[in-house]
């Protein structure tokens, strides 16, 4: 009789070729419905839909909505939609995805919270909002100050700040975390030969002179990294900063 009454009202239709699904003329009034529904009432559909056999992405947003607290579990899956979402470009959703899975995390469990809060400032940054990715590694930045020795996730964590105050301010905002980054990493490495490319580049809208100098370094670095690609790519860097001198 309701569903009778809500296609009557044209509200919603009942489609018989997607297995009787109950579909709403309009997101406004699926919405509206749920808004008026408790919130425990609320979070156990949410729950419901969660278990049944939907898309990765649509799983993670049902249990997003429906658990409070901590839950290894439902931040695994929403890992996975993070992962997922973009892959397929939807950078905006996967942040939410990302989100909410550091929201499930124990703060205890200080491995996950770190992985999880830089992942979520890269999706951030990529997704366009480079203040939000601040916002969520200052407090790690704050952490790296305040430790004697740093942590071996520091440079990670200081070439995301770097990113983020580059989408900001610009390059030379950029400059100080990247070098700061670049000198915590061990010479030879891959790591740090990628983050003096990441210096030279943004030294090239800044002072042409010192990106070359660092250029050379990048070649060096790079070389020594054994990685073909990171070669090539430190040479077309240098050589960038040498025509532009």
């Amino acid at each position: 009789s309701a569903l009778n009454t809500g296609e009557r009202l044209e509200l919603l239709h009942v489609d018989d070729l997607d297995g009787d699904a109950v579909v709403f003329r309009h997101p406004l009034v699926r919405s509206g419905l749920a808004e008026r529904l408790p919130l425990m009432a609320r979070r156990q559909l949410h729950r419901r839909c969660a278990d049944l056999d939907v898309l990765i992405e649509v799983r993670a947003f049902h249990l997003g909505q429906a658990i409070v607290g901590t839950d290894a579990e439902a931040a695994k899956v929403l890992d996975a939609a993070a992962a997922t979402t973009r892959r397929s470009g939807l950078l905006a959703d996967a942040l939410l995805h990302a989100e909410r899975a550091l929201a499930l995390t124990d703060p205890q469990d200080r491995g996950e919270t770190l992985r999880r809060t830089l992942q979520a400032a890269d999706l951030a940054i990529a997704a366009g909002d480079p203040q939000r990715g601040f916002d969520l590694v200052e407090p790690l930045i704050v952490a790296l100050d305040d430790d004697e020795q740093q942590p071996a996730d520091a440079a990670a964590v200081l070439s995301l700040a770097g990113r983020a105050r580059s989408g900001l301010f610009g390059s030379a905002a950029a400059l100080p975390w990247l070098e700061r980054a670049a000198a915590l990493l061990p010479a030879g490495s891959a790591e740090r030969a990628r983050q003096l490319g990441s210096c030279v580049w943004a030294m090239l809208f800044v002072d042409v002179d010192r990106a070359r100098q660092r250029g050379i370094e990048f070649v060096a670095a790079a070389a020594a990294s054994d990685d073909r690609l990171l070669d090539q790519f430190a040479r077309a860097a240098l050589n960038v900063a040498d025509a532009l001198a």
